[in-house]
Parts: structure tokens; C-alpha cells; sequence
């Protein structure tokens, strides 16, 4: 027992002068430090440990693109070889002591600055090498902000126009430029009308947006701009553009100016006594034309005659190139938009009865083959070829024809009144043809009140069918054909036209009882 005793004895006073005789430092070594924190209140009471001193920057000190004022902490990480000896949440001017295992190079040196949402919006790196002479070192490291990218979202939307105004279907393409206090930063080309775009974010700056709408050829047809500023909570900010249409300068006002040119069956005529004989010319399909030794050719429709007159036509426009567009004076003739509401199918489209491009009344106006054919369709019996007895062959000289300018024809949806249809065609390109509803309620053509639609008939256009209404004994205008389509969906036979009062109102196609007002653009 004896024996026991004084081994045991002997064995306890061996663990005590192990664990007293230990130095503090012996307890950090490469094998017991890997990724785990060392404990930094422990650490940074000790002066004289081997290690390194980091004062962290106060807040006032860094100059951020993002929320300072709300840093809660930083983050700090030192590495050496495969080693971490990371400090979690030590505070803006805290200076930092960090306890290291030994001499050599910590070649990362890394600190983050995290905001209450820790996130990192600021960091800073450098290395530092400690020998035995060092034992504990003082390091110096800058904090460099991170570029805080914000987003802007961009919605873009048209001013509703006036009639000489560009709108939103005269743009093919959208430009976008954006300043910071003045200074063009990005642009953007042929983009969306609503789009977003990333920024760089300084504080208290003012940003400017501005989108210009263009033509294909790059003019400028509108274009608008908004002003702002990106506060610390905008991460994505939204702002709204309303651009507003230039002034289409390419017309200028007709001043009542009056043309003639062209010749055209008009007023009844008493042929007795005159002698007759037929030219082989018919206008109209089938109403044929005779020389009277007279001098004067008449067209025969039913028993009666009517004298082949000149056409008187008002300037409504004057382009900007020198041209003139001018309208008929009077409604001339009679005849069908199309002559069914039945669709048509060509390839894999269905073609509406109150297509403007594929319309009976843009191939009588034209002289040509109905379009439809012309794409391919095989014609019906109401796609009439107009060749050679349609307006523009019958109407003019040869000499006048070259006068005649082609005229790109807009048919998009803004120029039948509506802001969607789904029976608007393809821009067409023709010599003569009959005015949109836009166009028949422009001021600049003198259209301003209904009255100034008003447009009396020939007597030959009512022998055609054209209908004129009387009132007390006096004729008021006659009806007259637009070229847009309704755009009132399940309406597919539906189109624009003038009443005899001047007033906008919808008819059937088929209608042989809407008169043609043509109009056509003219070089001098």
C-alpha cells in the first residue's frame, strides 16, 4: 500500500509541473489552428503575443457607393498556405490584434465591411511577413468601396399626338442616353421602349435619362427625358418617360389653290344633232365612250350620255419637296370597296374583305390587276382586272402620268383612328388613291369641321349608284369612300366612309352606293 501511495504522489506532481510549466504561446501551432477561430478576447489583451495589429477605419474615414452609415461590422481573414485564422465582427476604429502560429509570409490578408444586412460593400487585402525579430507587427491595409451597381427600369410611353405630330408608329427604333450630373455615362442603341439598365450609384448625383424615337433613316420623329436622383435605398428604381412627337414639317397647308388635270365623264349632256362614234374606250368596266363631231367625247351609261370633262382637283398639301397632294373636288365615280365579304386565303394568310392592299377599289384606282392575283391568289370573280379601264389609265395624258409621283400609302393602325386592328395592312405603294380616316380629319387639309367633308357628286357618279342626298329641295354632298377599315373585331366587311353630311360612319363593302374621291400626289 505503501509502494501505491508514493507512485501515485510521484505521478501527480509530474502532471502539475507539465501543465504550469507550459507557455501560452505553445498552445497555437499549425495542427491545432486550421479553420477554426481563434479566440480574439483572449488575444487581443496580449501585447506581446506573436501575431499582427490591424486598426480598422471608422466609417467617416471610407467613402463608399453604398450605406455607410449602416457598417455594423467588419470581417477579417488571414491566410497562410492552407490556414485561416479568421476575426468575426470587429467594430469600425477597433484596432484588431490577431494571434499567428509562427514566422513567414501571410501572403492574403483580407478585410470586408458588412452592413446590418451583411452584405459586403467595401474590402481591402494585403500580405505581410513576420520573422522571429517581429513577434507582433503592425499592418496597414487600405479599404477600397465596391462600385454599387444599381438598376433602372425604364417604361416608356407616347404622348397621344396632334395631326401634325409624329407618333409612336412613325419609330423604328429607340436611342437611350443616360448622364450623371451631365456627363453622357452609356448609350444604348435600337433598344426596347421598356427596358433596364444597370448604373453605377453616387451618392446625391443626378442622373438624366433621355430616348429619342427615329426613323429607319435616323431622323428624329420624338423623343423625351426624365430627371432624378438615386437615394441609398433605390437598388432598382423605376422611372417613366413620355415622349412627345415632333412636328411632321414634311406638309405645309394647301392655300386653295386649284388644279386641273385629267378628264373625266361628268355632267349629262344632250348629244341630239351630234354625231357619234365609238373609240373602243370604256371607263368603268363597261360604260363605253364615243367622239362627237362636236369635239367633245361622251360616255354612254344606260340611254343617256355624259360629257368627258376636265378634272378640277384641290391642293391639299404642299411637301416639303416641292410636290403637291391633291384631292378631287368632286366624287367622280362609283364602285365596290370589294364586291363580296367573303375572306380570301393566300399562302398561310387569310385575306379580309376590307384589305386596303387587296381591295377592288385600289386596282380600279390604279389600273391594274387586283394585288391579290398579283401575290399569287387565284382570282375570284370579284378580283377584277382593271388594266385597262381603270381611273388612272382612263383619266390622264401621257404627259400627266409622268407628273404623277408614286406615294408610299400609310395603312398602319394609327391612320384608320383606332389603337389596335386587326384588319390593317401593309403600307401600300401606288399612284392614286383615297384618304385614310386620319387623313380626313386633318386640319392641315382644311379639314375642321364636317361640313368641309362635304363633297357633291356628277351626275355621272350617280348614274353609277353614288347616292346625294336632298334636303329641302337643295343637294348636300354625296357619300365617299375612306380607305381604313374598322377596326370593331368580328367586322371584317367593314369600312370607312364620309356621309353626305361630312360625318365618319362604317358601311359594307359591297356597297355600290359610296362614291370614289381620289387623290394623288403631283410634281410641278
Amino acid at each position: 500500500m505503501k509502494i501505491f501511495k508514493t507512485i501515485a504522489i510521484i505521478f501527480l506532481c509530474f502532471m502539475s509541473i507539465c501543465f504550469f510549466g507550459c507557455k501560452d504561446s505553445d498552445l497555437v501551432n499549425n495542427e491545432n489552428v486550421g479553420s477554426d477561430s481563434v479566440n480574439n478576447e483572449d488575444i487581443r489583451d496580449k501585447e506581446d503575443d506573436f501575431g499582427i495589429s490591424i486598426t480598422l477605419p471608422d466609417i467617416k474615414e471610407i467613402e463608399v457607393y453604398s450605406r455607410v452609415q449602416k457598417i455594423s461590422s467588419y470581417k477579417i481573414t488571414v491566410k497562410q498556405n492552407e490556414w485561416y485564422y479568421p476575426v468575426e465582427k470587429a467594430g469600425p476604429g477597433e484596432t484588431v490584434k490577431i494571434r499567428l502560429n509562427g514566422v513567414g509570409t501571410y501572403d492574403v490578408l483580407d478585410v470586408a465591411i458588412g452592413n446590418n444586412g451583411k452584405e459586403e460593400i467595401a474590402s481591402g487585402s494585403t500580405s505581410v511577413t513576420l520573422d522571429q525579430d517581429d513577434r507582433h507587427k503592425n499592418v496597414e491595409i487600405k479599404i477600397v468601396p465596391y462600385e454599387r451597381i444599381d438598376t433602372i427600369v425604364l417604361r416608356g410611353s407616347w404622348e397621344k399626338p396632334d395631326e401634325e405630330q409624329y407618333g409612336e408608329e412613325d419609330a423604328e427604333r429607340y436611342d437611350v442616353s443616360i448622364y450623371c450630373e451631365e456627363k453622357l455615362i452609356n448609350t444604348y442603341e435600337s433598344v426596347s421602349l421598356n427596358q433596364s439598365y444597370d448604373v453605377k450609384y453616387s451618392a446625391a448625383s443626378t442622373y438624366k435619362i433621355k430616348i429619342e424615337a427615329k426613323k429607319a433613316d435616323l431622323t428624329v420623329v420624338g423623343s423625351g427625358e426624365v430627371i432624378f436622383t438615386l437615394k441609398d435605398y433605390d437598388r432598382t428604381k423605376y422611372v417613366f418617360i413620355e415622349i412627345v412627337g415632333k412636328i411632321d414639317d414634311s406638309e405645309s397647308a394647301g392655300n386653295g389653290e386649284i388644279v386641273t388635270m385629267g378628264k373625266w365623264p361628268q355632267s349629262l349632256a344632250d348629244v341630239t344633232g351630234i354625231k357619234l362614234a365609238a373609240t373602243g374606250k370604256t371607263y368603268d368596266g363597261s360604260n363605253e365612250e364615243y367622239a362627237g363631231n362636236d369635239g367633245n367625247k361622251y360616255v354612254k351609261v344606260g340611254e343617256s350620255y355624259y360629257k368627258v370633262e376636265p378634272i378640277t382637283w384641290r391642293v391639299i398639301a404642299y411637301n416639303s419637296d416641292g410636290s403637291k397632294k391633291l384631292l378631287a373636288d368632286k366624287i367622280y365615280s362609283g364602285i365596290s370597296y370589294y364586291g363580296t365579304d367573303s375572306n380570301r386565303d393566300l399562302a398561310e394568310a387569310t385575306i379580309y374583305p376590307n384589305n386596303y392592299k387587296y381591295s377592288n377599289i385600289r386596282a380600279y384606282l390604279n389600273s391594274t390587276k387586283n394585288q391579290f392575283e398579283i401575290d399569287g391568289g387565284t382570282p375570284t370573280e370579284y378580283d377584277v382586272d382593271w388594266t385597262d379601264a381603270g381611273f388612272l389609265t382612263n383619266a390622264f395624258t401621257t404627259a400627266e402620268l409622268a407628273k404623277i409621283k408614286t406615294t408610299t400609302v400609310d395603312n398602319r393602325v394609327r391612320s384608320t383612328g383606332y389603337n389596335e386592328n386587326p384588319y390593317v395592312c401593309e403600307n401600300t405603294e401606288d399612284k392614286v388613291y383615297i384618304l385614310s380616316y386620319r387623313e380626313a380629319a386633318k386640319k392641315l387639309y382644311g379639314f375642321n369641321i364636317n361640313s368641309d367633308r362635304t363633297i357633291n357628286t356628277t351626275a355621272y357618279a350617280k348614274a353609277n349608284g353614288v347616292l346625294q342626298m336632298l334636303y329641302l329641295k337643295e343637294e348636300l354632298g354625296g357619300d365617299w369612300w375612306l380607305r381604313s377599315p374598322t377596326g370593331i373585331t368580328d367586322y371584317s366587311s367593314l369600312v370607312n366612309y364620309i356621309s353626305t353630311l361630312g360625318d365618319n360612319y362604317v358601311c359594307n363593302v359591297k356597297s355600290k352606293n359610296v362614291g370614289v374621291v381620289p387623290a394623288l400626289t403631283v410634281t410641278e
